[in-house]
């Protein structure tokens, strides 16, 4: 057996057990991402795609009827005391399969149109777990610089009671009230990344309640979990290659049609009628001469497309390759960052802030050794945070990419 439809076969095999493992994590009542899953279908952009593969279903329907109606013609005419009239009936003879042909051609459009929708909600569901993870990074931003902001005003305090006393200078108050209106600013910022990242969460979400409490926080191991156990999956997943490869398909069949719709079609028909008193009898026959315009530039044009949607599926393909290959290494390159970010700052960052109270307060440090170093352990804390959102936001990009949020949309749930 080829080495790559093994590999192939081994991946999605993987992939299957693993999803499977993650959906026995199952609550019967509810789940969280089902209730993500019910507020995007009510989405306008969902509704409007959904309308889309209704309007094809439809045209599928009329593209399976015949693509000739019979006709019916009249004529009358009055010679002398005679009253003349022919009434005929006519049927064109579909003699090149055009109903067939465009009931095909419908059934392309609307498997496109389904891709579309998948690949709409795939989008869409990635972004709102991104909108989650940037929510919890900027909540968590908010919280370190409401403590800093805290830890300023405590010092504030406490020098302007030394102040009082004597004990400090008046440019220690001033360089502490100081750095307290700098973390008061800090502070706004995040206030303000919060409400956007809010505003975000409740444009793909109209009904969010503005929390992210109820969110699974162990999705992310799972979700690495999935990545190790397949870190490069089909590349027939990507929601941009099944959509490539539907409408490279559907230009196949627009070639068969242009071949049918050049084909001329005869048509038959029969009458009867009176003529002088007499009555006669009519058979007809008409078939349209393609001299002028045989249509053959029609079906060139339809190749020309064919080729050109068959190249632009084998680039999504190679795109597609590449960028599934290059979120693991990303997401490789952000987990062992955020791994080597918690064995550094794991107890330490709660020792610095004591130990440096004890050290000012002792007289070993300056005032201004003192708020840089506060400054040093904020800006590492926030690294991490930056750091976990980042990994997290690496695992959603390799579950798009990769095609696989639709997956852990119908299998994945929480308690």
């Amino acid at each position: 057996m080829n080495s790559a439809i093994v590999e192939v076969w081994v991946c999605r095999t993987l992939i299957f057990f693993t999803l499977a493992a993650l959906s026995l994590q199952a609550n019967a009542d509810t789940t969280w991402l089902q209730g993500i899953a019910k507020q995007l279908n009510a989405h306008p952009k969902i509704i409007a795609a959904e309308e889309t593969v209704r309007q094809h279903k439809a045209l599928v329907d009329g593209n399976s009827k015949a693509v000739y109606n019979p006709s019916l013609s009249a004529d009358y005419s009055r010679e002398g005391s005679y009253n003349n009239y022919i009434i005929g009936l006519s049927q064109t003879i579909d003699l090149h399969d055009k109903r067939a042909n465009l009931k095909q051609e419908a059934l392309l459009n609307l498997i496109v149109a389904e891709k579309q929708l998948a690949a709409l909600r795939q989008t869409m569901f990635a972004q709102i777990l991104s909108g989650f993870i940037t929510l919890k990074k900027v909540e968590s931003s908010l919280k370190l610089a409401d403590e800093e902001l805290e830890r300023l005003q405590r010092l504030a305090e406490r020098i302007r009671s030394q102040r009082r006393s004597g004990e400090e200078t008046r440019t220690g108050e001033d360089l502490s009230i100081l750095n307290q209106v700098r973390q008061l600013s800090m502070v706004a910022l995040a206030k303000q990344a919060k409400i956007e990242a809010q505003l975000s969460l409740s444009v793909l979400l109209p009904d969010w309640q503005g929390t992210y409490e109820k969110m699974p926080q162990d999705i992310w191991q799972d979700v690495d979990n999935l990545l190790v156990s397949a870190p490069l999956t089909d590349s027939q997943n990507n929601p941009d290659v099944r959509i490539a490869k539907a409408q490279w398909l559907l230009s196949k069949q627009g070639i068969l049609v242009s071949e049918s719709a050049a084909g001329q079609d005869p048509t038959i028909g029969i009458s009867t009628g009176k003529n002088g008193g007499a009555t006669v009898y009519g058979l007809n026959f008409a078939m349209p001469l393609a001299v002028r315009n045989d249509y053959s530039a029609n079906v060139r044009a339809a190749v020309s497309t064919s080729i050109g949607m068959e190249a632009l599926y084998k680039d999504a393909i190679l795109r597609a390759r590449e960028a599934v290959i290059a979120a693991s290494k990303n997401t490789a390159v952000y987990k062992a960052a955020l791994k080597e970010w918690q064995s550094l700052t794991y107890e330490r960052e709660k020792r610095l802030a004591e130990d440096l109270k004890i050290l000012l307060e002792g007289g070993d440090i300056t005032l201004t050794e003192y708020i840089t170093s506060l400054e040093q352990r904020a800006a590492a804390l926030q690294a991490g945070i930056d750091i976990e959102a980042e990994y997290h936001l690496q695992l959603v990009n390799w579950l798009a990419i990769s095609g696989l949020t639709e997956s852990m949309q119908n299998n994945y749930t929480f308690p």
